[in-house]
């Protein structure tokens, strides 16, 4: 290994680290520090106050923007809420983190910044890192389909498309490929353990997927994000929750919120990642399951995504 090389990745997949051109393209980069004259706003939490700088910007959704602050312990991220269903939402993510107990894999909230009666910011740990969804795109860009051979890309990210054609020779596409499946199901391994702990906890995350996990340079860190929509278990809803490309057709109905939402999420997540659309093929999803990790052993997800009888009244195995 190269002196001074992040280990996270070289120590499970070693045989990869003589390729020294992969380096920078496998390795995540960490948020920009800010610079001591860059503009900021002071906002006061419960616990803290927090510079909050305007022009960095960590992501931002149809409820939500989150952006980079500094408080006296570092550097942190505040997740602003959107006016109307946003500031719900963010009031119901402050109170189901709050009630989590820690676990190295779910982001963690620090504190709450409150207006009058609103809750105007919650802030939360900064998780350094890119979206499992990334690393997803990035897999299907190198790896051999019949939809590339005839010159169609997998993937929607144009960016991602561009970074391999840059970085990566053509010869060393099969390599590449090898390395972001073994990275995804790694990974897909470690959510498992935090969506378990949420059940635990009697809470249903309730929008589990690829883009609401951050894999960071210590894989192992890596956490779920995103509890907006998280609700405790047997709670009911008569209206649509989650994404429709990974919730089961029980919860985009409407209905009692149970645990087996999350691991059948958990299943498309996984199954999604080896095929070239979200309609799944059982043969390729075995095929991915046979080289699971021993965190998702024993979670029987094939039958959860097959069979909604199976996520009914059900209880998460541990694998272990």
């Amino acid at each position: 290994m190269p002196p001074g090389a992040p280990s996270w990745n070289y120590a499970r997949l070693s045989r990869y680290y003589g390729l020294e051109h992969l380096k920078d393209f496998l390795l995540i980069p960490e948020y920009k520090r800010p610079l001591a004259h860059e503009p900021g706003t002071e906002y006061f939490g419960e616990k803290g106050v927090y510079q909050v700088y305007d022009n960095i910007w960590i992501g931002n959704g149809a409820t939500s923007i989150v952006r980079l602050a500094r408080s006296d312990t570092g550097l942190c991220a505040v997740k602003f809420a959107s006016p109307g269903l946003g500031e719900t939402l963010l009031t119901q993510e402050a109170s189901n983190l709050s009630t989590l107990s820690y676990h190295p894999n779910i982001v963690s909230l620090r504190d709450v910044i409150v207006e009058g009666s609103r809750t105007r910011a919650i802030v939360l740990e900064l998780v350094s890192g890119v979206s499992l969804s990334d690393i997803v795109n990035r897999f299907r860009t190198c790896t051999p389909s019949k939809d590339q051979q005839t010159g169609r890309s997998l993937s929607e990210n144009k960016g991602s498309r561009e970074e391999v054609d840059q970085n990566l020779p053509s010869n060393l596409a099969p390599q590449m490929s090898l390395l972001y499946a073994e990275l995804i199901l790694y990974s897909v391994g470690i959510l498992a353990r935090a969506v378990k702990h949420v059940a635990a906890e009697g809470m249903v995350h309730c929008d589990v997927r690829p883009l609401n996990f951050i894999v960071s340079r210590d894989i192992e860190s890596s956490k779920l994000i995103d509890f907006n929509i998280s609700a405790k278990a047997n709670q009911t809803f008569n209206f649509r929750l989650g994404n429709p490309d990974f919730a089961p057709r029980e919860q985009i109905a409407g209905g009692t919120v149970t645990e087996m939402w999350d691991v059948y999420s958990l299943g498309r997540t996984l199954a999604t990642a080896f095929q070239s659309s979200n309609e799944i093929s059982f043969t390729q999803y075995n095929e991915s399951a046979s080289r699971l990790p021993r965190e998702l052993h024993g979670f029987g997800l094939g039958e959860l995504i097959t069979d909604a009888t199976k996520r009914v009244g059900g209880g998460m195995t541990s694998g272990e």
